[in-house]
């Protein structure tokens, strides 16, 4: 499979459906994950939802998605972004309220206002947490093209592995698997190099003599 080629075409396919719902999972989940934190109304407006949504099996939503999206590249889209949102946004919203409320107050005495309250204190406080929901995020997203290609798609890496399980070709099965899993490794190694650049931040403290 890796000496023909014919791995690059459905893993081109599965790897967009995961790049695009993990983007989008990314640029819906932070925000909503920081307003929450700061607004402790529409948090507990909206938490029961998100506890609901985050504890239901992503597969149970499969059927509908399938019959809004079809069973192209979108619902396998919409899929890995139903995964990995939660994790991102359970995350940011723990890291916002544990923010340093002290340093929150400085700032705000100095007359910033809410928005440079998240861009200078709450986001950067919030990294750690940021990248946990991250890295969990993106194990969910490989997982849901997983299920969604096994499930419900006409192509992509998880439908030729079902195809080759089905013919009991067990060495196009291990390959898929190296695949998908060599993708989780790259993403966060990606995801490690990313901490350790925005982390350069924090103060390094040493004992002095």
């Amino acid at each position: 499979m890796f000496a023909s080629g014919s791995i690059w075409a459905p893993l081109g396919v599965s790897a967009t459906a995961f790049a695009i719902g993990l983007a989008i999972a990314i640029v819906v989940g932070l925000p909503l994950g920081v307003l929450l934190g700061r607004s402790p109304a529409l948090a507990a407006m909206l938490d029961p939802f998100v506890t609901a949504f985050n504890a239901t099996p992503r597969l149970v939503f499969l059927p509908l998605l399938m019959l809004w999206f079809g069973i192209g590249l979108w619902s396998k889209v919409a899929v890995v972004f139903l995964g990995a949102l939660f994790p991102l946004l359970i995350n940011t919203y723990e890291g916002v309220r544990n923010a340093d409320k002290l340093l929150i107050n400085v700032v705000r005495a100095f007359g910033a206002g809410e928005w440079d309250i998240a861009r200078l204190v709450v986001v950067p406080n919030s990294l750690p947490f940021i990248i946990v929901g991250l890295r969990l995020a993106i194990g969910r997203a490989v997982l849901g093209v997983v299920v969604s290609e096994f499930f419900g798609s006409q192509d992509g890496l998880g439908v030729v592995m079902v195809r080759a399980a089905s013919s009991f070709k067990v060495d196009i099965v291990f390959a898929g698997l190296i695949v998908f899993a060599g993708l989780s490794l790259v993403m966060t190694g990606l995801v490690k190099l990313l901490e350790n650049r925005l982390s350069q931040w924090r103060p390094q403290h040493g004992n002095t003599i």
